[in-house]
């Protein structure tokens, strides 16, 4: 099973060695990838998915997918760069897209463009520039931005021309 959580532990417990049971006991709200998607109509509302761990959840995240189509309607985004080659590598037509709190330049986005045809780049609030963001739009590329925390980051996110902003909290 796939698990929609945000982090890779749950009590200081690795997730991927824990079974579903284990990780219910600890929160009985947790809810398995399949059972988010029979909660949403993908019609109406896009995913955005942040995929972590390792490169082997890939193929149990890319048959979920498949079995439900619309992977139009689903943005899938990672800090690990294995992980988004294995989804490139699994279908060419996912909506890929790098998650980073590095600053990058306009040589290492262009390669990941051309690489795993990115769809986005979610940068770390702190890091935002608008020569990036500038760069990433005339390859036709979205440019996001997380974690917003608080008013203050959010009055800062939206100096920048940015396609989505990705928060935990509600504003």
């Amino acid at each position: 099973n796939v698990i929609i959580y945000h982090d890779t532990f749950i009590n200081d417990k690795l997730i991927k060695k824990m079974n579903l049971s284990e990780i219910h006991a600890i929160d009985s709200d947790i809810i398995t990838l399949n059972e988010f998607f029979d909660k949403i109509d993908l019609d109406k509302i896009g995913v955005y998915l942040d995929i972590k761990g390792c490169e082997y959840v890939c193929i149990y995240i890319h048959k979920i997918i498949k079995n439900i189509g619309k992977k139009d309607r689903i943005l899938i985004g990672s800090f690990n760069t294995l992980i988004l080659e294995k989804m490139y590598n699994l279908d060419h037509e996912y909506n890929l897209g790098l998650i980073t709190e590095n600053a990058l330049d306009d040589i290492v986005l262009n390669y990941y463009i051309r690489k795993l045809d990115i769809a986005f780049v979610s940068f770390h609030w702190s890091i935002l520039n608008h020569q990036s963001i500038q760069y990433l739009h005339s390859r036709n590329v979205l440019s996001f931005t997380y974690t917003c925390k608080n008013n203050n980051i959010k009055s800062f996110m939206k100096e920048y021309d940015l396609d989505g902003i990705v928060s935990n909290y509600k504003f």
